[in-house]
């Protein structure tokens, strides 16, 4: 090597692994508990319905203020959170039952109001084989 002579030196390889740890602890972490939003607009969801339908076990959906006029389903779901602002996140379908929760485990709800009218309205109705009630 003569003076003047350039020497390059390769950061490619702490890049490059960087890079891949960067990506596996993407992919580690993406099936781990996960939370997602309901409001009328700007949220994951506008429906807690919705929200309930794509949930993975364990996951938690965090319920914004305001008013949902909706019989939510909640069919074969393990470790299920579902939690409002208080009584300023309303369930209030406008008639029948505000929760029906069936063969599914550990399920929360929590943190919201639910007001129901009509015959045979009900805020949460538990059933399914593990009670003995269909």
């Amino acid at each position: 090597m003569k003076q003047g002579d350039r020497v390059f030196v390769s950061n490619f390889k702490p890049m490059y692994i960087l890079g891949a740890f960067f990506l596996l602890s993407i992919f580690l972490f993406s099936g781990f508990v996960s939370a997602a939003t309901v409001c009328s607009s700007g949220c994951n969801y506008i429906t807690i319905q919705d929200a309930v339908d794509v949930a993975a076990d364990g996951d938690t959906i965090e319920v914004a203020a305001g008013t949902y006029g909706e019989n939510v389903v909640i069919d074969g779901k393990t470790n299920l959170v579902i939690q409002g602002v208080g009584d300023d996140t309303l369930i209030e379908p406008s008639s029948g039952i505000g929760f029906t929760i069936t063969d599914s485990s550990d399920i929360t709800i929590s943190n919201l109001k639910i007001h129901t009218i009509g015959t045979d309205a009900h805020g949460i109705w538990v059933g399914g084989e593990p009670n003995g009630y269909s």
